[in-house]
Protein backbone atom coordinates (compact mmCIF):
# COMPACT_ATOMS: atom_id res chain seq x y z
CA UNK A 1 0.00 0.00 0.00
CA UNK A 2 1.48 3.34 -1.05
CA UNK A 3 2.00 6.31 1.26
CA UNK A 4 -0.44 8.33 -0.83
CA UNK A 5 -3.13 5.72 -0.24
CA UNK A 6 -2.38 5.63 3.49
CA UNK A 7 -2.79 9.40 3.61
CA UNK A 8 -6.11 9.14 1.81
CA UNK A 9 -7.36 6.55 4.28
CA UNK A 10 -6.09 8.67 7.14
CA UNK A 11 -8.02 11.69 5.93
CA UNK A 12 -11.26 9.99 4.89
CA UNK A 13 -11.79 7.05 7.23
CA UNK A 14 -9.92 7.22 10.50
CA UNK A 15 -10.70 10.80 11.50
CA UNK A 16 -14.46 11.12 11.42
CA UNK A 17 -14.94 12.44 14.93
CA UNK A 18 -17.20 15.48 14.95
CA UNK A 19 -16.23 18.00 17.62
CA UNK A 20 -17.08 21.58 18.44
CA UNK A 21 -14.42 23.83 16.89
CA UNK A 22 -11.64 24.72 19.28
CA UNK A 23 -8.56 26.82 18.56
CA UNK A 24 -6.37 23.76 17.96
CA UNK A 25 -8.75 22.57 15.23
CA UNK A 26 -8.97 25.99 13.65
CA UNK A 27 -5.32 25.69 12.62
CA UNK A 28 -6.41 23.43 9.77
CA UNK A 29 -5.58 25.03 6.43
CA UNK A 30 -3.19 27.59 7.92
CA UNK A 31 0.50 28.15 7.48
CA UNK A 32 2.04 28.63 10.91
CA UNK A 33 5.40 28.99 12.61
CA UNK A 34 5.80 27.07 15.85
CA UNK A 35 7.59 29.09 18.51
CA UNK A 36 8.77 26.13 20.61
CA UNK A 37 9.27 22.40 20.39
CA UNK A 38 7.63 22.12 23.81
CA UNK A 39 3.86 22.16 23.83
CA UNK A 40 2.19 22.70 27.16
CA UNK A 41 -1.14 21.36 28.34
CA UNK A 42 -3.43 21.84 31.28
CA UNK A 43 -4.35 18.30 32.36
CA UNK A 44 -6.82 17.15 35.00
CA UNK A 45 -5.28 14.63 37.39
CA UNK A 46 -7.26 11.92 39.23
CA UNK A 47 -5.62 11.24 42.58
CA UNK A 48 -6.93 10.38 46.03
CA UNK A 49 -10.55 10.87 45.03
CA UNK A 50 -9.91 14.49 44.08
CA UNK A 51 -9.38 16.36 40.85
CA UNK A 52 -6.80 18.99 40.23
CA UNK A 53 -5.07 20.40 37.16
CA UNK A 54 -1.50 20.81 36.16
CA UNK A 55 -0.02 23.06 33.52
CA UNK A 56 3.13 21.37 32.30
CA UNK A 57 5.04 19.53 29.57
CA UNK A 58 5.39 15.79 28.88
CA UNK A 59 8.04 14.03 26.85
CA UNK A 60 5.42 12.18 24.80
CA UNK A 61 3.26 15.24 24.20
CA UNK A 62 3.61 17.18 20.96
CA UNK A 63 6.23 14.95 19.33
CA UNK A 64 6.81 15.20 15.58
CA UNK A 65 6.90 12.00 13.52
CA UNK A 66 7.75 11.10 9.96
CA UNK A 67 4.86 10.23 7.67
CA UNK A 68 5.75 6.51 7.95
CA UNK A 69 3.74 6.37 11.20
CA UNK A 70 0.63 6.53 9.05
CA UNK A 71 1.29 3.09 7.60
CA UNK A 72 0.65 1.23 10.86
CA UNK A 73 -0.36 4.12 13.06
CA UNK A 74 2.29 3.36 15.65
CA UNK A 75 3.94 6.42 17.12
CA UNK A 76 7.26 4.86 18.05
CA UNK A 77 10.66 6.42 18.65
CA UNK A 78 12.11 5.04 15.41
CA UNK A 79 9.64 7.21 13.46
CA UNK A 80 10.43 10.42 15.35
CA UNK A 81 11.36 13.31 13.09
CA UNK A 82 15.01 14.18 13.53
CA UNK A 83 14.83 17.64 12.06
CA UNK A 84 13.62 20.90 13.62
CA UNK A 85 10.59 22.82 12.38
CA UNK A 86 10.53 25.44 15.14
CA UNK A 87 10.76 28.91 13.64
CA UNK A 88 10.01 27.61 10.11
CA UNK A 89 6.75 27.86 8.16
CA UNK A 90 4.66 24.67 8.05
CA UNK A 91 1.25 24.09 6.50
CA UNK A 92 -1.38 22.43 8.72
CA UNK A 93 -3.09 20.12 6.28
CA UNK A 94 -5.48 18.56 8.76
CA UNK A 95 -6.32 18.30 12.50
CA UNK A 96 -8.36 15.42 13.90
CA UNK A 97 -9.03 13.38 17.01
CA UNK A 98 -8.29 9.68 16.66
CA UNK A 99 -9.82 6.91 18.81
CA UNK A 100 -12.41 9.29 20.29
CA UNK A 101 -14.16 6.47 22.14
CA UNK A 102 -10.99 5.00 23.65
CA UNK A 103 -9.88 7.07 26.59
CA UNK A 104 -6.33 5.80 26.83
CA UNK A 105 -5.70 5.96 23.06
CA UNK A 106 -7.54 9.19 22.35
CA UNK A 107 -5.27 11.78 20.74
CA UNK A 108 -5.13 14.76 18.44
CA UNK A 109 -3.08 14.27 15.31
CA UNK A 110 -1.96 17.15 13.07
CA UNK A 111 -0.77 16.52 9.52
CA UNK A 112 1.95 19.04 8.67
CA UNK A 113 3.55 19.85 5.33
CA UNK A 114 6.96 21.44 4.90
CA UNK A 115 8.50 22.19 1.49
CA UNK A 116 10.22 18.77 1.59
CA UNK A 117 8.40 16.55 4.11
CA UNK A 118 5.04 15.36 5.34
CA UNK A 119 5.05 15.22 9.14
CA UNK A 120 2.67 14.26 11.91
CA UNK A 121 2.34 15.94 15.30
CA UNK A 122 1.01 13.63 17.99
CA UNK A 123 -0.90 15.12 20.95
CA UNK A 124 -2.21 12.33 23.25
CA UNK A 125 -5.18 13.37 25.34
CA UNK A 126 -4.46 10.72 27.98
CA UNK A 127 -1.05 10.54 29.59
CA UNK A 128 0.38 7.99 31.97
CA UNK A 129 2.35 9.79 34.64
CA UNK A 130 4.61 8.45 37.40
CA UNK A 131 2.26 5.65 38.37
CA UNK A 132 0.31 7.50 41.02
CA UNK A 133 -2.16 9.31 38.80
CA UNK A 134 -3.02 9.74 35.14
CA UNK A 135 -3.55 12.98 33.24
CA UNK A 136 -6.62 13.71 31.18
CA UNK A 137 -5.87 16.50 28.67
CA UNK A 138 -8.73 18.56 27.25
CA UNK A 139 -8.33 19.79 23.62
CA UNK A 140 -9.23 23.37 24.47
CA UNK A 141 -6.45 23.53 27.07
CA UNK A 142 -3.56 22.61 24.80
CA UNK A 143 -1.18 25.56 24.73
CA UNK A 144 0.41 25.45 21.29
CA UNK A 145 2.01 28.81 20.56
CA UNK A 146 2.43 29.86 16.95
CA UNK A 147 2.64 32.74 14.51
CA UNK A 148 0.11 32.93 11.69
CA UNK A 149 2.09 33.14 8.42
CA UNK A 150 -0.97 34.29 6.49
CA UNK A 151 -1.54 37.26 8.79
CA UNK A 152 2.16 38.08 8.80
CA UNK A 153 2.23 38.07 5.00
CA UNK A 154 -0.97 40.09 4.81
CA UNK A 155 0.36 42.69 7.23
CA UNK A 156 3.66 42.88 5.40
CA UNK A 157 1.93 43.27 2.01
CA UNK A 158 -0.39 45.96 3.34
CA UNK A 159 2.17 47.97 5.29
CA UNK A 160 5.61 47.42 3.73
CA UNK A 161 7.20 50.88 3.35
CA UNK A 162 3.79 52.50 4.00
CA UNK A 163 3.13 55.47 6.25
CA UNK A 164 0.85 54.81 9.20
CA UNK A 165 -0.43 56.18 12.50
CA UNK A 166 -1.35 54.64 15.79
CA UNK A 167 -4.98 55.70 16.17
CA UNK A 168 -4.33 57.18 19.62
CA UNK A 169 -1.36 59.28 18.43
CA UNK A 170 -0.75 61.92 15.80
CA UNK A 171 2.78 60.94 14.82
CA UNK A 172 3.43 59.64 11.30
CA UNK A 173 5.56 56.49 11.07
CA UNK A 174 6.94 54.39 8.21
CA UNK A 175 6.67 50.60 8.34
CA UNK A 176 10.01 48.87 7.67
CA UNK A 177 9.74 45.14 8.30
CA UNK A 178 8.27 42.35 10.40
CA UNK A 179 10.53 39.53 11.54
CA UNK A 180 10.01 36.37 13.56
CA UNK A 181 12.09 36.15 16.70
CA UNK A 182 11.04 32.75 18.10
CA UNK A 183 8.39 33.54 20.71
CA UNK A 184 7.79 37.09 19.44
CA UNK A 185 7.25 39.02 16.26
CA UNK A 186 9.21 42.23 15.91
CA UNK A 187 7.79 45.08 13.86
CA UNK A 188 10.37 47.69 12.94
CA UNK A 189 9.36 51.19 11.89
CA UNK A 190 10.70 54.75 12.03
CA UNK A 191 9.41 58.28 12.43
CA UNK A 192 10.04 61.29 10.19
CA UNK A 193 13.36 61.91 11.94
CA UNK A 194 14.41 58.32 11.06
CA UNK A 195 14.43 57.25 14.70
CA UNK A 196 13.98 53.48 14.66
CA UNK A 197 11.17 52.00 16.74
CA UNK A 198 10.26 48.40 17.60
CA UNK A 199 6.91 46.86 18.46
CA UNK A 200 6.97 43.33 19.87
CA UNK A 201 4.00 41.03 19.36
CA UNK A 202 3.35 37.81 21.24
CA UNK A 203 2.47 34.56 19.51
CA UNK A 204 -1.08 33.24 19.26
CA UNK A 205 -2.07 30.44 21.64
CA UNK A 206 -4.53 27.61 21.07
CA UNK A 207 -5.50 27.54 24.74
CA UNK A 208 -8.85 29.14 25.42
CA UNK A 209 -9.01 32.20 27.63
CA UNK A 210 -5.25 32.64 27.69
CA UNK A 211 -4.39 36.30 28.15
CA UNK A 212 -0.94 37.77 27.83
CA UNK A 213 -2.19 41.26 27.07
CA UNK A 214 -0.30 42.69 30.02
CA UNK A 215 2.94 41.54 28.38
CA UNK A 216 2.50 42.03 24.63
CA UNK A 217 -0.29 42.66 22.17
CA UNK A 218 -1.05 40.06 19.55
CA UNK A 219 -1.04 40.69 15.82
CA UNK A 220 -4.79 41.38 15.69
CA UNK A 221 -4.46 44.02 18.41
CA UNK A 222 -1.68 45.71 16.47
CA UNK A 223 -3.58 45.82 13.17
CA UNK A 224 -6.67 47.21 14.88
CA UNK A 225 -4.61 49.93 16.60
CA UNK A 226 -3.06 51.40 13.45
CA UNK A 227 -4.36 53.13 10.34
CA UNK A 228 -2.56 53.63 7.04
CA UNK A 229 -2.12 57.13 5.72
CA UNK A 230 -3.32 55.87 2.32
CA UNK A 231 -6.60 54.74 3.91
CA UNK A 232 -7.11 58.13 5.57
CA UNK A 233 -6.51 59.84 2.22
CA UNK A 234 -8.95 57.48 0.49
CA UNK A 235 -11.61 58.17 3.14
CA UNK A 236 -11.09 61.89 2.67
CA UNK A 237 -11.52 61.60 -1.11
CA UNK A 238 -14.77 59.68 -0.65
CA UNK A 239 -16.24 62.52 1.40
CA UNK A 240 -15.91 65.12 -1.39
CA UNK A 241 -17.12 64.77 -5.01
CA UNK A 242 -14.32 65.00 -7.58
CA UNK A 243 -16.16 67.73 -9.49
CA UNK A 244 -16.31 69.93 -6.38
CA UNK A 245 -12.62 69.37 -5.54
CA UNK A 246 -11.50 70.07 -9.12
CA UNK A 247 -13.55 73.26 -9.25
CA UNK A 248 -11.97 74.53 -6.02
CA UNK A 249 -8.47 73.63 -7.21
CA UNK A 250 -8.99 75.45 -10.53
CA UNK A 251 -10.49 78.45 -8.78
CA UNK A 252 -7.95 79.05 -5.99
CA UNK A 253 -4.62 77.30 -6.61
CA UNK A 254 -1.81 79.80 -7.34
CA UNK A 255 -4.33 82.65 -7.22
CA UNK A 256 -4.44 85.73 -5.01
CA UNK A 257 -7.32 85.50 -2.55
CA UNK A 258 -8.86 87.56 0.20
CA UNK A 259 -9.62 85.90 3.54
CA UNK A 260 -12.00 87.43 6.03
CA UNK A 261 -12.84 85.49 9.18
CA UNK A 262 -13.47 86.52 12.74
CA UNK A 263 -9.73 86.60 13.52
CA UNK A 264 -7.98 86.77 10.13
CA UNK A 265 -8.38 89.25 7.32
CA UNK A 266 -6.15 90.10 4.41
CA UNK A 267 -4.76 89.17 1.03
CA UNK A 268 -2.97 85.84 0.55
CA UNK A 269 -1.67 83.60 -2.21
CA UNK A 270 -3.04 80.06 -2.37
CA UNK A 271 0.24 78.11 -2.67
CA UNK A 272 -1.13 74.59 -2.08
CA UNK A 273 -4.38 72.70 -2.50
CA UNK A 274 -4.48 69.07 -1.37
CA UNK A 275 -4.97 66.61 1.47
CA UNK A 276 -3.17 67.06 4.78
CA UNK A 277 -3.41 65.84 8.35
CA UNK A 278 -5.24 68.51 10.36
CA UNK A 279 -5.69 66.40 13.51
CA UNK A 280 -4.31 67.33 16.93
CA UNK A 281 -4.37 64.30 19.24
CA UNK A 282 -5.17 61.77 16.51
CA UNK A 283 -4.89 61.79 12.70
CA UNK A 284 -7.63 63.49 10.69
CA UNK A 285 -7.16 64.10 6.97
CA UNK A 286 -9.00 66.66 4.88
CA UNK A 287 -8.52 68.88 1.85
CA UNK A 288 -6.93 72.18 2.79
CA UNK A 289 -5.92 75.43 1.15
CA UNK A 290 -2.52 76.75 2.21
CA UNK A 291 -2.66 80.56 2.20
CA UNK A 292 0.53 82.59 2.48
CA UNK A 293 1.57 86.22 2.62
CA UNK A 294 4.63 88.01 3.94
CA UNK A 295 3.47 87.66 7.56
CA UNK A 296 1.98 84.19 7.96
CA UNK A 297 0.85 80.88 6.49
CA UNK A 298 -2.62 79.45 7.12
CA UNK A 299 -4.01 75.96 6.46
CA UNK A 300 -7.71 76.37 5.74
CA UNK A 301 -9.89 73.21 5.64
CA UNK A 302 -12.42 73.28 2.80
CA UNK A 303 -15.57 72.84 4.88
CA UNK A 304 -18.59 74.85 3.69
CA UNK A 305 -18.26 77.33 6.56
CA UNK A 306 -14.67 78.21 5.65
CA UNK A 307 -15.49 78.57 1.96
CA UNK A 308 -17.84 81.42 2.90
CA UNK A 309 -14.82 83.37 4.18
CA UNK A 310 -12.59 83.21 1.12
CA UNK A 311 -12.88 84.76 -2.31
CA UNK A 312 -10.60 85.61 -5.20
CA UNK A 313 -8.80 88.91 -4.69
CA UNK A 314 -10.09 90.34 -8.00
CA UNK A 315 -13.65 89.38 -7.10
CA UNK A 316 -13.18 90.95 -3.67
CA UNK A 317 -11.80 94.17 -5.15
CA UNK A 318 -14.64 94.32 -7.66
CA UNK A 319 -17.16 93.78 -4.91
CA UNK A 320 -15.56 96.53 -2.81
CA UNK A 321 -15.56 98.84 -5.86
CA UNK A 322 -19.24 98.16 -6.48
CA UNK A 323 -20.07 98.62 -2.80
CA UNK A 324 -18.14 101.92 -2.73
CA UNK A 325 -19.84 103.07 -5.89
CA UNK A 326 -23.20 102.19 -4.42
CA UNK A 327 -22.31 103.98 -1.18
CA UNK A 328 -21.29 107.14 -3.05
CA UNK A 329 -24.44 107.02 -5.14
CA UNK A 330 -26.64 106.59 -2.07
CA UNK A 331 -24.77 109.43 -0.35
CA UNK A 332 -25.24 111.70 -3.37
CA UNK A 333 -28.92 110.84 -3.51
CA UNK A 334 -29.20 111.53 0.21
CA UNK A 335 -27.50 114.94 -0.12
CA UNK A 336 -29.70 115.80 -3.10
CA UNK A 337 -32.77 114.86 -1.12
CA UNK A 338 -31.64 117.01 1.85
CA UNK A 339 -30.94 119.96 -0.44
CA UNK A 340 -34.33 119.62 -2.06
CA UNK A 341 -36.04 119.41 1.34
CA UNK A 342 -34.01 122.45 2.46
CA UNK A 343 -35.10 124.47 -0.55
CA UNK A 344 -38.71 123.47 -0.08
CA UNK A 345 -38.50 124.36 3.62
CA UNK A 346 -37.02 127.83 2.92
CA UNK A 347 -39.67 128.44 0.29
CA UNK A 348 -42.37 127.52 2.79
CA UNK A 349 -40.88 129.88 5.42
CA UNK A 350 -40.73 132.76 2.91
CA UNK A 351 -44.33 132.18 1.86
CA UNK A 352 -45.54 132.16 5.47
CA UNK A 353 -43.30 134.74 7.18
CA UNK A 354 -41.64 136.81 4.51
CA UNK A 355 -38.07 136.63 3.23
CA UNK A 356 -36.41 138.60 6.06
CA UNK A 357 -38.07 136.61 8.84
CA UNK A 358 -37.59 133.38 6.92
CA UNK A 359 -33.82 133.92 6.80
CA UNK A 360 -33.70 134.48 10.60
CA UNK A 361 -35.82 131.40 11.29
CA UNK A 362 -33.69 129.32 8.92
CA UNK A 363 -30.63 130.35 10.96
CA UNK A 364 -32.45 129.35 14.21
CA UNK A 365 -32.66 132.98 15.29
CA UNK A 366 -35.56 134.84 16.91
CA UNK A 367 -36.28 138.54 17.38
CA UNK A 368 -38.78 140.64 19.30
CA UNK A 369 -42.11 140.78 17.60
CA UNK A 370 -42.03 137.15 16.43
CA UNK A 371 -45.20 135.18 16.89
CA UNK A 372 -45.27 131.93 18.82
CA UNK A 373 -45.47 130.02 15.53
CA UNK A 374 -42.35 131.75 14.23
CA UNK A 375 -40.48 131.02 17.48
CA UNK A 376 -41.42 127.33 17.33
CA UNK A 377 -40.09 127.15 13.74
CA UNK A 378 -36.81 128.78 14.88
CA UNK A 379 -36.20 127.13 18.27
CA UNK A 380 -38.64 124.25 18.34
CA UNK A 381 -41.15 123.37 21.05
CA UNK A 382 -40.19 124.53 24.59
CA UNK A 383 -39.44 122.06 27.36
CA UNK A 384 -41.87 123.87 29.66
CA UNK A 385 -44.21 126.88 29.72
CA UNK A 386 -44.78 129.05 32.78
CA UNK A 387 -48.00 131.06 32.37
CA UNK A 388 -49.04 134.12 34.42
CA UNK A 389 -52.56 135.62 34.07
CA UNK A 390 -53.13 139.18 35.25
CA UNK A 391 -55.70 141.89 34.65
CA UNK A 392 -53.49 143.17 31.92
CA UNK A 393 -53.41 139.89 30.04
CA UNK A 394 -51.58 136.57 29.78
CA UNK A 395 -47.81 136.45 30.24
CA UNK A 396 -45.84 133.30 29.27
CA UNK A 397 -42.30 132.16 29.88
CA UNK A 398 -41.06 129.45 27.47
CA UNK A 399 -38.28 127.41 28.95
CA UNK A 400 -35.67 125.88 26.61
CA UNK A 401 -32.15 124.97 27.77
CA UNK A 402 -30.78 126.29 31.04
CA UNK A 403 -30.52 130.06 30.67
CA UNK A 404 -32.62 130.24 27.49
CA UNK A 405 -36.08 131.72 27.83
CA UNK A 406 -38.65 133.46 25.63
CA UNK A 407 -41.29 135.82 27.05
CA UNK A 408 -44.63 136.48 25.42
CA UNK A 409 -47.38 138.99 25.90
CA UNK A 410 -50.28 137.25 24.29
CA UNK A 411 -48.95 135.94 20.96
CA UNK A 412 -46.07 138.40 20.59
CA UNK A 413 -42.46 137.82 21.68
CA UNK A 414 -41.54 140.61 24.06
CA UNK A 415 -38.41 139.29 25.74
CA UNK A 416 -35.43 137.05 24.97
CA UNK A 417 -33.04 135.58 27.54
CA UNK A 418 -30.17 133.71 25.90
Amino acid sequence: MTLKRHLLIWLTVLFTYNIQAQNIFELKGKSIILTSNKIAYKGYCHFANSNKWEYSYHNDFGNIYNSQVLEKFKFTKKNLYSGNIVGKPVFVRDVHIINPDKTKKRAIVMLLNTPTDTLVMYLPLYLKSNGYFDIDVKPQEINLCYHDCGKIAQLNNQMKHKHFYFKSENTLYTFDSITVEKELLCIKYHDNAFNERKYHIRAYSTEEHVNYGHLFNDLDAFTSSVVLEDDLIAQCKQQHPDMYINSLRDKFLNKEVFLYTGTKMGFFTCSYFGIKNIGTNSPSYDYILTLQNEKESINLPICDKNMDYITLADEYRERIRLEEEKRRQEEAEYRARLEKEEREYKSMLIRRFGKKNAMLIHENAVQLGFTKEMCIEAWGEPYDINRTITQYGVHEQWVYDIGRYLYFEGNVLTGIQD
